[in-house]
């Protein structure tokens, strides 16, 4: 078995193999050419720190990295159904750690679902630790309209940096400011902000392809029920009613209460996952 990085590979080869690597996962996942496009895009995967396992020329495992700041993302580990038990996702990790260190890399972080007991043990042969839980929601939102003192608009890509301001919780990798950036080239972001007067006092950042909410933020110093209320209504007028919203701190307890309130449930949890390359050393 030869393992190498994925600059070579074709678009397509990397796709078939991805899609048949998750064609029996716990919640399957099958993306189109389009959809893997975007999501490589978006999640700044870079084929130099992707790497895959070949069987005479055929690929048949592959771990996906997003790169930002000598940090790496996983954004899919994958080994194809007559290949498993064959412990390819720790050859690979070896692999990308021997170069990992070579090239000053200081962190791998990835998610994964709490129930896979199996990759859980994996990663942690690996040297990854569990950092946080995450919370993933969807539903038909259920919003009745509430009176409101304050405007309601869309807003622009300038605004970044006062809308993370606003979150009570720390975006992962696929909600984060630089991920959003990406999408909004591609111009499937939306924003929507909740003002007073001129003053941003609430948001959502929504796929309107996906329909996946990347982040909410809320000034804890106003009414959040209502600030809520508006943002929600917004989307099911003007958008789509049913939503999904993945990687939400656990901890995050108001927002967590906001996604209750308007019909949307947790369906699953993940950990978040990190190793410090330092200490692996």
């Amino acid at each position: 078995m030869e393992i190498t990085n994925l600059k070579n590979s074709s678009t397509s080869e990397i796709l078939k193999a991805f899609n048949l690597s998750f064609s029996d996962y716990v919640i399957p996942l099958q993306l189109t050419e389009q959809q893997f496009q975007d999501k490589l895009l978006a999640e700044d995967i870079d084929l130099e720190w992707s790497f895959g396992a070949f069987e005479e020329n055929k690929l048949v495992g592959l771990i996906l990295h997003g790169f930002r700041n000598n940090k790496l993302y996983n954004a899919g580990t994958g080994v194809i159904p007559e290949y498993r038990g064959n412990k390819i996702t720790q050859k690979l990790y070896d692999f990308v750690l021997e170069k990992a260190k070579l090239e000053n890399i200081t962190t791998i972080q990835l998610e994964v679902i709490t129930d896979n007991s199996i990759a859980i043990k994996t990663y942690q042969n690996i040297g990854f630790e569990i950092i946080r839980t995450l919370n993933c929601y969807k539903g038909t939102l259920n919003v009745e309209k509430m009176e409101s003192p304050f405007e309601i608009s869309e807003l622009n890509a300038s605004d970044f940096k006062v809308l993370n301001s606003l979150s009570n919780y720390q975006p992962t990798w696929q909600n984060s400011p630089e991920t959003i950036e990406n999408l909004h080239k591609i111009n499937t972001i939306k924003i929507i902000g909740v003002l007073n007067e001129k003053e941003i006092i609430g948001h959502l950042i929504f796929n309107t392809t996906s329909k996946k909410i990347h982040l909410i933020g809320i000034n804890e110093n106003y009414d959040r029920t209502v600030i809520v209320n508006n943002l929600f209504k917004f989307i099911s007028d003007n958008y789509f009613t049913d939503v999904l919203i993945i990687n939400i701190d656990d901890s995050a307890e108001n927002t967590i209460s906001s996604f209750n309130a308007v019909g949307l449930n947790c369906f699953l949890k993940q950990y978040e996952m990190k190793m410090d390359i330092n200490k692996k050393a």
